[in-house]
């Protein structure tokens, strides 16, 4: 069957998107949340949860369901046009058995710590899951990333000198979503990051995974997400690294060692706030 014209698939679009926010009302807020860190699993860790037979898709269903970046780069849209990307409570609620979940995973969701109260006041009762991994290779993945897709010019050595003018310039204009893209440093700052978090939902509400743990044994750490968030076991039959790109080229020396000592006062202050040792900062 031939594809359908473009405007013709966004009129379908509008029409589906206008029906969910007629029914918001009937639409729960998510019960969780993958709230990144950018480069760090997010997205093979959302694709692993929608492929959980309890965990309903986005609506409309979705080939590739991932986030719905309302807290980001939607921010001016309200709670119903959120709530119109979940299922309705008739798909979800307590008449299911098993119960099933709805949920959504947006890598940059942690680096603005204004978005985890707009998180909070949409979806109170959610629980949160959030990756960190090694901050310099986590900052030149991003970098990498953003360079592939045309949309960075600067060698990473002149991003770095100009990130926080670049960032301040991108919140100026309200443009949250391109901020974080540009915080190639900035996402890496954990320590700063997660404890907004933690004081909206409380630590009991918030699972802390490492990536590196995560990408080392996937099916471990899916086990892990799934009983924090109250979903029965399961075991996929492939665990695909998605958005995976294969290292093109290396980091010059002396901006690595750079990197890295000055994320040394920050990974102390990690350890010591998940109360655990972080791989990263042990192999080196």
């Amino acid at each position: 069957m031939a594809e359908l014209p473009a405007s013709v698939r966004h009129q379908a679009a509008a029409v589906l998107r206008a029906w969910g926010i007629l029914t918001a009302g009937l639409r729960p807020p998510p019960e969780f949340l993958v709230i990144g860190t950018k480069r760090g699993g997010t997205t093979s860790l959302g694709r692993y949860l929608f492929a959980h037979p309890q965990v309903t898709p986005l609506f409309p269903a979705r080939i590739s369901p991932k986030g719905v970046r309302y807290f980001d780069e939607h921010a001016d849209r309200d709670d119903r046009w959120y709530r119109s990307h979940f299922a309705t409570v008739l798909a979800r609620g307590p008449a299911m058995r098993p119960r099933r979940f709805a949920g959504e995973a947006t890598a940059n969701y942690l680096f603005d710590p204004e978005i985890a109260e707009r998180a909070h006041r949409a979806a109170p009762e959610a629980r949160i899951v959030a990756l960190v991994r090694d901050p310099v290779d986590r900052a030149w993945s991003h970098w990498r990333e953003r360079t592939r897709r045309g949309v960075e010019t600067l060698s990473f050595e002149d991003a770095l000198a100009a990130e926080e003018e670049r960032i301040d310039a991108a919140r100026h204009r309200g443009a949250l979503g391109l901020a974080a893209n540009l915080a190639y440093r900035g996402q890496g700052c954990y320590a700063d990051l997660l404890p907004a978090w933690l004081d909206r939902f409380g630590p009991e509400r918030m699972l802390v995974l490492v990536s590196e743990e995560f990408f080392g044994d996937p099916a471990a750490t899916y086990a892990q997400a799934l009983t924090f968030l109250g979903l029965r076991p399961h075991d996929l039959s492939e665990y695909r690294p998605w958005n995976f790109q294969p290292p093109e080229a290396e980091m010059r020396g002396d901006t690595r060692e750079a990197l890295e000592s000055a994320f040394e006062p920050e990974n102390r202050r990690l350890e010591a706030l998940l109360g655990r040792s972080l791989p990263w900062r042990h192999r080196r």
